[in-house]
Protein backbone atom coordinates (compact mmCIF):
# COMPACT_ATOMS: atom_id res chain seq x y z
CA UNK A 1 0.00 0.00 0.00
CA UNK A 2 1.63 3.33 -0.69
CA UNK A 3 2.22 6.12 1.48
CA UNK A 4 -0.68 8.41 -0.11
CA UNK A 5 -3.50 5.64 0.29
CA UNK A 6 -2.45 5.07 3.69
CA UNK A 7 -2.78 8.80 4.53
CA UNK A 8 -5.81 9.07 2.45
CA UNK A 9 -7.48 5.45 4.68
CA UNK A 10 -6.70 7.01 7.69
CA UNK A 11 -7.98 10.33 7.38
CA UNK A 12 -11.44 11.09 7.15
CA UNK A 13 -12.41 13.64 4.51
CA UNK A 14 -14.87 16.60 6.11
CA UNK A 15 -17.36 17.23 3.03
CA UNK A 16 -18.56 20.57 2.17
CA UNK A 17 -22.39 20.93 3.41
CA UNK A 18 -24.69 22.18 0.70
CA UNK A 19 -25.05 25.82 2.17
CA UNK A 20 -21.74 26.34 2.04
CA UNK A 21 -21.67 24.80 -1.85
CA UNK A 22 -24.98 26.94 -2.50
CA UNK A 23 -23.35 30.17 -1.40
CA UNK A 24 -19.79 29.31 -3.32
CA UNK A 25 -21.94 28.90 -6.44
CA UNK A 26 -23.59 32.41 -6.30
CA UNK A 27 -20.55 34.32 -5.06
CA UNK A 28 -19.13 32.50 -8.37
CA UNK A 29 -22.44 33.28 -10.52
CA UNK A 30 -21.66 36.87 -9.17
CA UNK A 31 -18.27 37.17 -10.35
CA UNK A 32 -19.81 35.51 -13.94
CA UNK A 33 -22.07 37.99 -14.03
CA UNK A 34 -19.72 40.88 -14.08
CA UNK A 35 -17.84 39.20 -17.05
CA UNK A 36 -21.11 38.63 -19.07
CA UNK A 37 -21.94 41.71 -18.56
CA UNK A 38 -18.74 42.91 -19.76
CA UNK A 39 -18.76 40.55 -22.67
CA UNK A 40 -22.86 42.05 -23.14
CA UNK A 41 -21.23 45.74 -23.53
CA UNK A 42 -18.28 44.98 -26.13
CA UNK A 43 -21.09 43.07 -28.11
CA UNK A 44 -24.13 45.73 -28.03
CA UNK A 45 -25.00 47.98 -30.85
CA UNK A 46 -23.27 45.28 -33.61
CA UNK A 47 -25.78 42.21 -34.53
CA UNK A 48 -22.54 40.47 -35.74
CA UNK A 49 -19.98 40.85 -32.64
CA UNK A 50 -23.11 39.69 -30.43
CA UNK A 51 -23.53 36.86 -32.51
CA UNK A 52 -19.98 36.16 -32.09
CA UNK A 53 -19.78 36.70 -28.93
CA UNK A 54 -22.99 34.84 -27.29
CA UNK A 55 -20.95 31.12 -27.73
CA UNK A 56 -18.09 32.74 -25.16
CA UNK A 57 -21.32 33.76 -22.96
CA UNK A 58 -22.84 30.61 -22.93
CA UNK A 59 -19.42 28.72 -21.95
CA UNK A 60 -17.91 30.99 -19.51
CA UNK A 61 -19.53 28.96 -16.41
CA UNK A 62 -17.76 25.89 -17.79
CA UNK A 63 -14.87 27.20 -18.93
CA UNK A 64 -14.40 29.04 -15.33
CA UNK A 65 -15.12 26.00 -13.64
CA UNK A 66 -13.09 23.77 -15.91
CA UNK A 67 -9.92 25.78 -15.63
CA UNK A 68 -10.26 26.39 -11.50
CA UNK A 69 -10.59 23.00 -10.81
CA UNK A 70 -8.25 21.15 -12.98
CA UNK A 71 -5.58 24.10 -11.62
CA UNK A 72 -6.22 24.75 -8.29
CA UNK A 73 -9.48 22.65 -7.35
CA UNK A 74 -11.11 25.40 -6.43
CA UNK A 75 -13.54 28.55 -8.07
CA UNK A 76 -13.46 32.25 -6.62
CA UNK A 77 -16.33 31.44 -4.54
CA UNK A 78 -15.18 28.17 -3.64
CA UNK A 79 -11.52 29.79 -2.30
CA UNK A 80 -13.90 32.43 -0.70
CA UNK A 81 -15.94 29.61 1.50
CA UNK A 82 -12.98 27.58 1.95
CA UNK A 83 -14.08 24.51 0.27
CA UNK A 84 -12.25 22.54 -2.65
CA UNK A 85 -12.46 19.79 -5.27
CA UNK A 86 -10.75 16.74 -4.97
CA UNK A 87 -10.73 13.36 -5.61
CA UNK A 88 -12.58 10.54 -3.65
CA UNK A 89 -9.02 9.71 -2.13
CA UNK A 90 -8.49 13.15 -0.76
CA UNK A 91 -6.24 14.14 -4.08
CA UNK A 92 -6.11 17.18 -6.10
CA UNK A 93 -7.87 16.94 -9.40
CA UNK A 94 -6.46 17.45 -12.83
CA UNK A 95 -7.98 18.25 -16.02
CA UNK A 96 -9.70 15.08 -17.36
CA UNK A 97 -11.64 15.19 -13.55
CA UNK A 98 -12.58 18.41 -14.32
CA UNK A 99 -13.76 18.10 -17.47
CA UNK A 100 -16.22 15.43 -16.40
CA UNK A 101 -17.41 16.85 -13.37
CA UNK A 102 -18.07 20.05 -15.70
CA UNK A 103 -19.78 17.77 -18.55
CA UNK A 104 -23.07 18.10 -17.32
CA UNK A 105 -22.48 22.00 -16.95
CA UNK A 106 -21.68 22.34 -19.97
CA UNK A 107 -24.79 20.39 -21.49
CA UNK A 108 -26.78 22.65 -19.06
CA UNK A 109 -24.77 25.68 -20.71
CA UNK A 110 -25.53 24.80 -24.50
CA UNK A 111 -29.19 25.40 -24.97
CA UNK A 112 -29.02 29.41 -23.99
CA UNK A 113 -26.33 30.46 -26.60
CA UNK A 114 -27.97 28.58 -29.42
CA UNK A 115 -31.46 29.53 -28.89
CA UNK A 116 -29.62 33.37 -28.64
CA UNK A 117 -27.64 32.94 -31.57
CA UNK A 118 -30.60 31.69 -33.96
CA UNK A 119 -32.68 34.60 -32.99
CA UNK A 120 -30.29 37.17 -33.47
CA UNK A 121 -29.81 35.33 -37.20
CA UNK A 122 -33.61 36.06 -37.26
CA UNK A 123 -33.35 39.70 -36.45
CA UNK A 124 -32.84 41.86 -39.59
CA UNK A 125 -30.11 43.95 -39.59
CA UNK A 126 -31.80 46.98 -40.10
CA UNK A 127 -34.73 46.27 -36.89
CA UNK A 128 -31.38 45.36 -34.84
CA UNK A 129 -30.17 49.05 -35.29
CA UNK A 130 -33.11 50.37 -34.67
CA UNK A 131 -34.35 48.80 -31.55
CA UNK A 132 -32.93 49.80 -28.03
CA UNK A 133 -31.46 47.40 -26.12
CA UNK A 134 -35.03 46.61 -23.89
CA UNK A 135 -36.47 45.93 -27.40
CA UNK A 136 -33.78 44.05 -28.84
CA UNK A 137 -33.70 41.91 -25.92
CA UNK A 138 -37.18 41.23 -26.08
CA UNK A 139 -37.25 40.83 -29.76
CA UNK A 140 -34.55 38.36 -29.03
CA UNK A 141 -36.86 36.48 -26.52
CA UNK A 142 -39.75 36.14 -29.17
CA UNK A 143 -37.40 35.12 -32.11
CA UNK A 144 -36.02 31.65 -30.18
CA UNK A 145 -36.60 28.76 -31.62
CA UNK A 146 -40.00 26.34 -30.33
CA UNK A 147 -37.64 23.68 -28.92
CA UNK A 148 -35.73 26.17 -26.69
CA UNK A 149 -38.53 26.40 -23.79
CA UNK A 150 -39.08 22.48 -23.03
CA UNK A 151 -35.46 21.94 -23.37
CA UNK A 152 -34.96 24.38 -20.05
CA UNK A 153 -37.64 22.58 -18.33
CA UNK A 154 -35.23 19.42 -19.06
CA UNK A 155 -32.99 20.85 -17.92
CA UNK A 156 -34.54 22.55 -14.49
CA UNK A 157 -35.41 18.99 -14.00
CA UNK A 158 -31.63 18.06 -14.22
CA UNK A 159 -30.72 20.88 -11.89
CA UNK A 160 -33.50 19.46 -9.23
CA UNK A 161 -32.17 15.76 -9.96
CA UNK A 162 -28.08 17.14 -9.48
CA UNK A 163 -29.10 18.97 -5.91
CA UNK A 164 -31.78 15.87 -4.65
CA UNK A 165 -28.29 13.71 -5.32
CA UNK A 166 -26.52 15.87 -3.05
CA UNK A 167 -28.99 16.18 -0.62
CA UNK A 168 -29.47 12.01 -0.16
CA UNK A 169 -25.79 12.13 -0.09
CA UNK A 170 -23.91 11.23 2.90
CA UNK A 171 -20.92 12.99 1.13
CA UNK A 172 -23.15 15.45 -0.46
CA UNK A 173 -21.74 14.44 -3.67
CA UNK A 174 -23.84 15.71 -6.54
CA UNK A 175 -24.36 14.19 -9.91
CA UNK A 176 -21.35 16.21 -11.68
CA UNK A 177 -19.41 15.17 -8.93
CA UNK A 178 -20.25 11.24 -9.03
CA UNK A 179 -19.24 11.58 -13.26
CA UNK A 180 -16.23 13.57 -12.51
CA UNK A 181 -15.32 10.90 -9.54
CA UNK A 182 -15.46 14.03 -7.32
CA UNK A 183 -16.16 15.05 -3.89
CA UNK A 184 -16.01 18.67 -2.36
CA UNK A 185 -14.67 19.12 1.03
CA UNK A 186 -13.56 21.99 3.45
CA UNK A 187 -10.00 23.36 2.75
CA UNK A 188 -7.47 21.71 5.39
CA UNK A 189 -9.73 18.77 5.41
CA UNK A 190 -6.98 16.97 4.50
CA UNK A 191 -2.95 16.34 4.34
CA UNK A 192 -2.18 19.93 3.18
CA UNK A 193 0.31 18.31 0.72
CA UNK A 194 -2.31 16.29 -1.07
CA UNK A 195 -5.11 19.07 -1.39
Amino acid sequence: MSTDSAVAESQELRYAGLPRRIVAHVLDVIVLIVAMLLLEFIGSGNRHVEILVTPIQGALMFLYTLYFHANIGQTLGKKWMKIVVVSREGKRIGFNESFRRNAVLLLMSLPWPIATMIALSRISPNLYADAVPHARMALEISLRPAWYDPVQLVMFALLAVDLIAMIASKQHRSLHDRIGGTCVVRTGATDPNRV
